[in-house]
């Protein structure tokens, strides 16, 4: 995961961090990677809409039913242009569809990724997803 976020730091060169939507999260795709270990289905970059949800994962118990938004604090987070919009309306947003919503950080998905896990499995109402 380490070499994989150098990788991306280093591709940014003297252009800064971007705020493109469309190039998606390092971090939170590894995240996605070790839910899938604890046997979850887990959708990456889920929507039409120009911010789509990063990682969507399924209930456990009804398979195809689109249970939580996972988001991070990347490029996606960066490109909705209103705090307000970003931290709260979405927010209600996903839930008036049924979703349950869960914001991590990458500092704290890159640093204790076990905890963010467990958080995860938490919030799709299962303490050891099947498989896992």
């Amino acid at each position: 995961m380490l070499r994989s976020l150098l990788e991306y730091v280093e591709g940014l060169g003297s252009a800064g961090p971007t705020t493109d939507p469309e190039a998606g999260s390092v971090v939170l795709g590894e995240l996605a990677r070790r839910l899938r270990e604890h046997g979850l289905v887990v959708h990456e970059r889920l929507g039409s809409s120009p911010v789509p949800v990063e990682l969507a994962v399924e209930d456990p118990t009804e398979p195809g039913r689109l249970l939580l938004a996972v988001e991070g604090d990347g490029p996606a987070y960066a490109a909705v242009p209103s705090g307000r919009d970003r931290d709260l309306v979405r927010v209600l947003e996903l839930e008036r569809r049924g979703w349950r919503h869960l914001r991590v950080w990458s500092t704290e998905v890159f640093r204790d990724p076990a905890r963010v896990v467990s958080r995860v499995l938490d919030a799709v109402g299962v303490r050891q997803a099947p498989g896992g």
